[in-house]
């Protein structure tokens, strides 16, 4: 079997996760459990993560203020 990569927007996940029935959505969630693997993707896509949050230079100080 081919496998297929298909790159969908997280908030149109979002919507098409919403319109499944709970029961159905707890039964897929069952299956998935365990088969997720890691993806491997090129350093340079990794790029667009720079900037999503914005910290200074103690480590320590920053993550005692995100958990406070």
């Amino acid at each position: 079997m081919k496998k297929v990569l298909i790159k969908i927007p997280e908030e149109t996940l979002l919507e098409v996760i919403r319109c499944v029935p709970q029961k159905d959505l707890e039964r897929l969630i069952r299956e998935v459990k365990g088969k997720v693997t890691p993806v491997r993707v090129d350093a340079h896509e990794l790029d667009m993560l720079t900037g999503i949050i914005s910290v200074g230079g103690d480590a320590i100080e920053d993550t005692e203020a995100i958990y406070d």
